[in-house]
């Protein structure tokens, strides 16, 4: 704050001991913060722009000329300005205490005067006489002033006034030589006990005295060892032409101890009727709120208007107004439960901006901070399957200018917990069918079945038929309606197993009385060895369960067909049946008739071999033919049952045959009568 005294008519009255001047004091304040030069708000802050001031202050002193300045009359105190209660910087910062524990105190408005390293035995400092009468009849005068006493404990510049009759009187006078202290009550200031600027004095201390305290402790603790407000009204006795004030400590311990200080010393008088106030904007009064877009300065004046030319005093504040964040961030919605959120401020703000971030829902996990990303794991939501999670973020930049709550909702559907039943078996002979059923949770949009095998299937409980053999692992793939996937994969879910193919030959094809026996061998397909057999041939006989057996067939004197069944089972209990009745059991003598009648009547006309006929067990059979005298009449070296006598006359006659048969070759010899 730079204040300008405009003084067009300044006149001294030494004879009346009195003067007269413009001051004006201008202060902005906003969310609970003060400030007489430059005030910092956010866009769309009000602001209260506040000054007091006169044109009958009597004495206005700030010390910031580093002197006492106009107004005094006795400084026997010899106080000094450079500040000698402060500890020495650190990197151009004060600490926060000097290595006492006590405070550094940095003052009210830069330089103030200090008192306490002087020698002399008289610290007081007194004003020059004063004309009061004046101003009885406009309400009154006051001493307003900011004081603090010394608070280290130790000897020297700084030291503390503990002693109860060490501390600082308000003190008038009308005749210069008799001293009174202001009357009581002797209130202390209620508010600072900070040791650095802003200083923040809620109630002024009132009075005409106040006593220290003794213990470091108990100072800490009172507001007279930090820079406060004090503020006396003159009493009513002391309006007289000759009045002066004076700040004396009459009690000390020696020199160098008890220091104290003082700054803004005001004597100032109620004259507001003579007053008229303009502010840079055009109020005329002397508080306002204004709610500023941009950075100004607001300027106030204060106008004498009693006399002619004007005496005026201007001062000035500057409210910076800092612009509002913007709280935008991105996060994907929906998403799915075991899917993490990627939240990331993409607003504006200025240097070193604050996040206030509010992740509500039920997080898992949330990892990151500030700007971002922040990833956010969030729980399974389990009834209903689906869950709404909100995000606020409100961003604070360096002036605590709070930007509107950004909201957003996270929904989060629930990751399908895969299941799925078998019908029973699972394992098996192919073909084998297996029935699938789909019991996920939550509700399903699409399936996706692998069997394993090749094959797949898309509906919610399929039915599918194992052809193929192994161990085949069973996948399952799903999407929720609310587009979570999830899958399943159950290893060697289905085995099947070998199915055999039941096949046999046997050898001879047809077996014979005399050669009954029938050797089987065994065709299954896969060829294992391990298989069981079950042989029934099909004679009530007993079974077999050989591999390749061979059965001997009873010898009967008739032809029979038998009926002979297989029945392979795999090791794993697979089996298969096949039966053949083509086995034979034939006569292997052959049988044709000793007499033949080749007359036409369709009876034996021919001489018939019954084995050709009959069984078909031989081939390549040779018929010769004599007669009673051993002359050979008839031969056939391939019989084909196609003679009838022809040619010879009745008689006997004699026959060999020979053949080859399947099971050995025969030769039998007979004799043939032949009537006509």
């Amino acid at each position: 704050m730079k204040k300008i005294y405009l003084i067009l008519l300044f006149s001294i009255a030494f004879l009346s001991t009195s003067y007269s001047q413009c001051v004006i004091n201008a202060n902005a304040s906003a969310a609970g913060i003060t400030a007489f030069d430059t005030l910092h708000i956010c866009l769309g802050q009000s602001v209260n722009l506040s000054s007091n001031g006169t044109c009958a202050y009597l004495m206005d002193n700030d010390f910031n000329n580093a002197s006492l300045g106009v107004g005094w009359y006795n400084t026997s105190a010899n106080p000094v300005f450079n500040n000698p209660c402060q500890c020495p910087f650190s990197g151009g910062s004060p600490p926060a205490t000097c290595n006492t524990g006590a405070p550094v105190q940095i003052g009210p408005d830069s330089i103030y005067a200090w008192v306490g390293t002087t020698a002399s035995p008289d610290r007081s400092l007194t004003t020059q006489p004063y004309n009061l009468t004046t101003f009885v009849s406009t309400g009154g005068c006051k001493v307003k002033w900011w004081m603090m006493y010394g608070i280290t404990p130790n000897a020297g510049s700084c030291e503390d006034p503990d002693a109860t009759n060490e501390g600082v009187h308000l003190q008038y006078s009308t005749n210069g030589t008799t001293w009174t202290d202001f009357p009581a009550p002797n209130n202390n200031p209620v508010g600072n006990l900070s040791p650095t600027p802003p200083f923040n004095t809620t109630v002024s201390g009132s009075g005409g005295y106040w006593s220290p305290s003794s213990a470091l402790s108990a100072q800490l603790q009172s507001t007279l060892y930090y820079w406060n407000v004090y503020e006396s009204f003159v009493p009513s006795i002391a309006y007289t032409p000759t009045t002066r004030f004076r700040f004396a400590q009459l009690a000390t311990s020696s020199t160098g101890y008890d220091a104290w200080g003082i700054d803004k010393v005001a004597i100032v008088c109620n004259a507001t009727n003579n007053t008229a106030v303009l502010w840079s904007n055009g109020a005329t009064t002397f508080n306002q709120t204004v709610t500023p877009t941009t950075n100004t300065m607001y300027t106030v004046t204060i106008t004498d208007t009693t006399v002619t030319p004007y005496i005026s005093a201007i001062d000035s504040v500057y409210v910076v107004v800092n612009p509002i964040p913007t709280p935008d961030f991105t996060v994907v919605s929906p998403i799915c439960s075991e899917d993490t959120s990627i939240i990331k401020y993409i607003g504006n703000s200025t240097t070193n901006p604050i996040f206030h971030w509010n992740i509500g829902g039920d997080t898992l996990l949330t990892i990151g901070s500030g700007a971002g990303p922040i990833q956010v794991m969030w729980n399974k939501p389990i009834n209903p399957a689906t869950s709404v999670n909100t995000i606020t973020l409100v961003v604070e930049n360096q002036f605590h200018c709070f930007s509107n709550p950004a909201v957003h909702d996270v929904t989060v559907n629930a990751t399908p917990d895969v299941s799925f039943t078998q019908s029973q078996p699972t394992f098996g002979c192919a073909p084998l069918t297996v029935v699938f059923t789909d019991e996920t949770t939550p509700a399903v949009a699409s399936w996706n079945w692998d069997f394993g095998d090749g094959t797949t299937s898309t509906t919610q409980s399929p039915t599918h038929v194992y052809q193929a053999i192994g161990s085949f692992p069973l996948k399952l793939s799903i999407t929720t309606i609310g587009g979570c996937y999830g899958e399943f994969l159950q290893p060697g879910a289905v085995t099947v197993y070998d199915q055999p193919k039941a096949d046999f030959t046997w050898d001879p094809p047809i077996g014979t009385r005399l050669n009954p026996l029938i050797h089987f061998t065994n065709l299954t397909t896969p060829v294992n060895p391990t298989f069981s057999w079950s042989w029934d041939f099909g004679d009530n006989t007993a079974a077999s369960d050989s591999m390749h057996p061979s059965h001997s067939y009873p010898s009967i004197p008739e032809e029979k067909d038998y009926t002979v069944t297989l029945v392979a089972t795999s090791d794993f209990g697979c089996n298969d049946t096949v039966s053949y009745n083509y086995v034979k059991i034939i006569d292997d003598v052959l049988i044709f008739p000793n007499i033949i009648t080749p007359n036409g009547d369709g009876i034996n006309d021919k001489f018939m071999i019954g084995a050709l006929i009959k069984g078909g067990a031989y081939t390549e059979t040779q018929v010769i033919i004599y007669n009673r005298w051993g002359k050979k009449v008839y031969e056939n070296p391939n019989y084909q049952n196609d003679f009838g006598g022809e040619g010879l006359p009745d008689g006997v006659y004699y026959v060999t045959i020979k053949a080859k048969g399947i099971l050995k070759d025969v030769e039998y010899k007979s004799s043939l009568q032949i009537l006509k």
